[in-house]
């Protein structure tokens, strides 16, 4: 590529920085939060991290559906812009209320971001480059929520507020946007008359399984910081820290997938469920520094595989419609992170458990049955 094209390449992957830290990256301050906030229940608090996925599917999909012929750089801006001031608001916030309101707003500027972000890579750059820089997408998405989580960790040490200024990174990301972003073709000779093609019943078959991937995964980012006081493993700084590991390997593993994919054969899928059984085993059933470092790397390797797979296989399944297969893929993933801690919570309610580990056996024993599921569907000889 030459300069204009990288550069274009980093304002376009500048966004991706923004999208996993709007969700998990102040979890280490969940803790100081539900002790200091007014009216910050449990459950409440752990919305703070799922409740922008509410928002992002809509938005999402709205943007998808009817930004055709709109500008796609004053659109990224709009939703960066959003993201900035949306984020840093809850540090003012004096109730659970309030500060939840702020993160509902921070879900309609991710569901802005990140259909925009995607649609300029493919506006932008074909063939194997464009595999290059999905990529690389993924990369910057993951190296933008360790930075985040590690620093809210740090800043969550001082005082919760300040684990939401986090989010003025956006203010870094508006400008390389505005500088480097160019606006592609597509938007000046966009068809909106043209048919818009349905999904087979077999793509939301395909997705299906992100929904439940992320039931489990994100009874980790609600519950580590709790998990780490209530075991005397640590506080918000040690919460960030796990965290980062586990996007650190997600990010470094996920450059690999491929590689994996083709090594372990049948085995792939079976080590997806594998590693998720290892990650939520640890966590529930055990207790040190070690075994949860090692939990956080298995973690990592689940997200890196599963969703990847996931995206291919709903893709192979949508007869050509990928933007819709991709976007049915993030539904699902949203909206089993916003579910998660509803439905965790509920099921430690009637076994009368509000230990954070229990959420992790009842993860455990659900990925156990999941485990034996795709064994057989990947070994069981198909007529």
């Amino acid at each position: 590529m030459n300069l204009n094209s990288r550069l274009l390449a980093f304002g376009i992957l500048s966004l991706s920085l923004l999208t996993i830290m709007a969700g998990a990256a102040v979890s280490p301050a969940l803790a100081d939060i539900q002790a200091s906030l007014k009216g910050a229940e449990p459950t409440l608090t752990k919305m703070i991290l799922t409740l922008p996925a509410v928002f992002i599917i809509p938005t999402s999909y709205s943007v998808g559906r009817w930004s055709g012929g709109i500008s796609k750089k004053k659109l990224a801006l709009l939703g960066v812009f959003i993201y900035t001031i949306a984020g840093c608001s809850a540090f003012f916030a004096k109730d659970i209320y309030m500060l939840l309101a702020s993160r509902a707003v921070l879900g309609v500027a991710v569901g802005i971001i990140m259909p925009v972000a995607a649609s300029l890579i493919a506006d932008f750059f074909q063939g194997e480059q464009k595999m290059k820089m999905m990529g690389y997408n993924v990369a910057f998405a993951n190296f933008g929520g360790i930075i985040a989580t590690f620093s809210s960790g740090l800043l969550a040490s001082i005082d919760w507020r300040y684990a939401f200024l986090v989010y003025s990174a956006g203010i870094l990301v508006f400008i390389i946007g505005l500088l480097f972003i160019k606006e592609p073709d597509s938007t000046a000779i966009f068809d909106k008359k043209a048919p818009r093609k349905k999904l087979p019943l077999e793509t939301y078959i395909m997705a299906f399984p992100g929904f439940l991937i992320f039931l489990g995964f994100y009874s980790i980012p609600t519950n580590i910081a709790l998990y780490l006081i209530n075991n005397n493993l640590g506080g918000p700084a040690q919460a960030g820290y796990a965290l980062a590991l586990a996007t650190g390997s997600a990010m470094i593993m996920g450059l690999l997938a491929g590689n994996f994919k083709r090594f372990l054969g049948r085995w792939f899928v079976p080590s997806i469920a594998l590693s998720m059984l290892l990650t939520h085993g640890l966590l529930g059933f055990t207790s040190s520094v070690l075994l949860v470092n090692i939990a956080m790397i298995a973690n990592g390797y689940t997200l890196s595989m599963a969703i990847p797979y996931i995206m291919h296989r709903a893709t192979e399944s949508s007869g050509g419609h990928n933007v819709g297969a991709t976007s049915t893929v993030t539904s699902f993933v949203f909206l089993g992170q916003f579910f998660s801690p509803i439905v965790l919570d509920g099921i430690s309610n009637i076994f009368e458990r509000s230990d954070a580990a229990f959420s992790y056996q009842i993860v455990t024993v659900c990925t156990a049955f999941a485990l034996v599921f795709t064994l057989i569907r990947s070994f069981l000889p198909r007529s």
